[in-house]
């Protein structure tokens, strides 16, 4: 763990932890050589230096509105660090606990911002591979942004996890396949349909693998699919489907069916991968 007032790279000095996981931890920062800017230093602990570095150069080369800036990378000892921009606002767990859940309206007008942003991605053969409602920020313009590269995926690598990033995702949002590392763009689909179930009833689904074993499926939660519209939750069912090929196939085609009349969504009634 660094301290505060650590220095890194004679450039970075460490304010406070702002989380950490099993592979390492995340850190506000001042740049001191912009004047004392706030920024994240992400650290990972382990992990090998040369696939990090080509991993660290590709995420510096994302660009787009909802997603925060990679602006440096650098190793020191065994740790590899990432230099972010900090997005200050409120993330949408934190306003799920204070204000409750979200009417159907809102919920989708903060998601259409999310999935333009993992659509980007996937277009740019990366995989977020930890969306979440902690990771989804509200800024005071409200602009929804999606942080946290901590476990992204970039499949031009041909690697099922990132050196500079290592973990299965977050219990109730990541998929069954994620647990053994076999994750593509459906992966994320899972999540943002995890996601959108949570912000519109307040609860996480049942962990993935719990509900393969069938002692926590669907059924279980059919009660809080009555308070969301057919349409709606038709298309979240199809997106958290424990099977890959049962999901929606893209992020567009996840965001066309919650426009769509359910008879047009083709629902698989199983709950087994």
């Amino acid at each position: 763990m660094l301290q505060p007032n650590t220095i890194l790279q004679n450039r970075y000095e460490i304010v406070r932890q702002l989380g950490a996981g099993g592979m390492g931890a995340v850190y506000l920062a001042n740049d001191i050589r912009l004047g004392n800017r706030q920024i994240v230093v992400k650290e990972n602990q382990g992990g090998d230096l040369h696939q990090f570095q080509m991993e660290a150069n590709i995420l510096a080369s994302l660009s787009h509105p909802s997603l925060p800036r990679v602006t440096d990378h650098f190793s020191e000892g065994q740790a590899q660090y990432l230099v972010m921009d900090f997005i200050e606002g409120q993330n949408l767990a934190t306003l799920i606990e204070q204000q409750g859940s979200l009417n159907e309206t809102d919920a989708l007008k903060w998601m259409k911002q999310i999935f333009n942003a993992v659509e980007y991605l996937h277009n740019q053969h990366i995989i977020h591979r930890d969306v979440k409602p902690q990771n989804i920020i509200i800024t005071s313009r409200h602009q929804v942004m999606l942080v946290d590269f901590g476990i992204a995926k970039d499949m031009r690598l041909g690697k099922n996890t990132t050196s500079g990033a290592r973990g299965v995702g977050s219990p109730g949002f990541a998929p069954l396949e994620q647990y053994s590392g076999g994750t593509d763009e459906r992966s994320d689909i899972y999540a943002l349909g995890a996601t959108l179930y949570y912000l519109l009833t307040g609860k996480d689904l049942p962990d993935a693998p719990t509900r393969a074993t069938r002692t926590a499926n669907l059924n279980d939660t059919d009660s809080a699919f009555s308070h969301i519209s057919p349409i709606i939750s038709a298309a979240i069912k199809k997106a958290i489907a424990l099977a890959p090929n049962d999901r929606f196939q893209s992020v567009s085609a996840f965001r066309d069916a919650l426009t769509q009349t359910p008879t047009t969504i083709q629902l698989v009634d199983r709950d087994t991968p």
